[in-house]
C-alpha cells in the first residue's frame, strides 16, 4: 500500500516530522507557509531554516538547494500551491529539490492540500524518489473539515514505517464513513471546484482589480490580498459574519487571505466588502 489515512492532513505532517526530526536536526520550511509545519517541527526540537518566498511569490528554489548542503538538514516541507499566497511551483522545480535531497538522504514533504483546485501533483514521481512524501486532505474541495480526514502518499516501505508512529485508532469511524461517501460522489466535488475556479474566482479577481487591490495570482481556491493595515477590514468583515485570515507576506508585512466559495458566497463577500470602503 502506498497510502496512509490520517486524522486530517495535520496528522500526516506531524507523523512525518516525528519520523525524521529530533533535537539538533534542521528542517527547511520557506516563509510564509502553513503554520502546522513550524509547530510540528518545533515540537521535535528541530532548528527551522526559513528561506523567504520571493516578492512575486515564487519558491526560493536556489536558496533551498543551497541549504540542502547543510549536513544537519533532515527534512524539507512546502505546500504547492503555497499556503497562503496560492502561487504554484512547477513539477520540474520540485524534482530539482527531490534529486538533490535524495543524494543527501533528506526527506521532502510536498503538501498537496489544494490539489483538486490546482491539479498540481508530483504523485507520478513516487516510484522514482524514496524520499518523497505527499500530504492531501479531504478538508478543502471535499469539505470534510470537522471530520479530520487526510492521507499520505509515499513508497510502500515508507508508509509501513509511518504506520509504526501513527496510532492504530487515530482515524475514527465517522471520518472513514465520510471519506467513502465523498469518494462515491466525486462529481459533486468536481462541480463545486469548477464553480469556484471558473466562476467565483474570476469574478472576485475582476472586482479586486477594479478596486486597485493587489493580490497574488493564485492557483488555489483563495487569494492573498496585500492590503496595508488590514485590521479594520478584518473587523468590518467579521461584524458581517465573514471571516478572513490575517497573514504575513514574504516581506513580513500584514496581509489577508480570502477563501473563495460558491458564486453566491462570492457575491455576498463583494457586497459586504463594498460596504466597508
Amino acid at each position: 500500500c502506498q497510502t496512509m489515512t490520517t486524522n486530517g492532513g495535520d496528522q500526516g505532517i506531524d507523523v512525518i516530522c516525528r519520523a525524521y526530526l529530533s533535537e539538533g536536526d534542521k528542517v527547511i520550511i520557506p516563509f510564509p507557509e502553513f503554520s502546522m509545519y513550524y509547530q510540528s517541527a518545533g515540537i521535535q526540537g528541530a532548528e527551522i531554516l526559513e528561506p523567504r518566498y520571493k516578492e512575486e511569490g515564487k519558491l526560493p528554489l536556489e536558496e533551498i538547494l543551497e541549504l540542502l548542503e547543510d549536513g544537519k538538514v533532515r527534512l524539507v516541507i512546502f505546500s504547492n500551491p503555497n499556503n497562503p499566497t496560492g502561487i504554484s511551483t512547477s513539477v520540474s522545480d520540485v524534482e530539482r529539490i527531490l534529486e538533490k535531497a535524495k543524494e543527501k538522504d533528506i526527506a521532502v514533504l510536498h503538501d498537496e492540500a489544494y490539489f483538486e483546485f490546482s491539479k498540481i501533483t508530483v504523485k507520478d514521481l513516487i516510484e522514482r524518489y524514496n524520499n518523497l512524501y505527499i500530504i492531501r486532505t479531504f478538508a478543502k474541495a471535499f469539505g470534510l473539515v470537522a471530520s479530520r480526514a487526510g492521507y499520505v502518499i509515499s513508497q510502500e516501505d515508507n508508509i509501513q514505517e509511518l504506520l509504526k508512529i501513527r496510532g492504530p485508532y487515530d482515524v475514527n469511524m465517522f471520518a472513514k464513513t465520510a471519506i467513502f461517501a465523498a469518494l462515491q460522489d466525486q462529481k459533486y466535488m468536481e462541480d463545486y471546484v469548477k464553480e469556484v475556479m471558473e466562476t467565483s474566482k474570476p469574478k472576485l479577481e475582476s472586482f479586486l482589480g477594479k478596486k486597485g487591490i493587489s493580490f497574488y495570482p493564485s492557483s488555489a481556491n483563495f487569494l492573498m490580498l496585500r492590503i496595508p493595515n488590514p485590521e479594520k477590514l478584518i473587523g468590518d468583515l467579521k461584524s458581517k459574519g465573514i471571516l478572513v485570515r490575517p497573514k504575513k507576506d514574504s516581506n513580513g508585512k500584514e496581509a489577508i487571505r480570502v477563501s473563495i466559495g460558491t458564486l453566491k458566497d462570492t457575491e455576498r463577500f463583494i457586497e459586504v466588502f463594498k460596504g466597508t470602503q
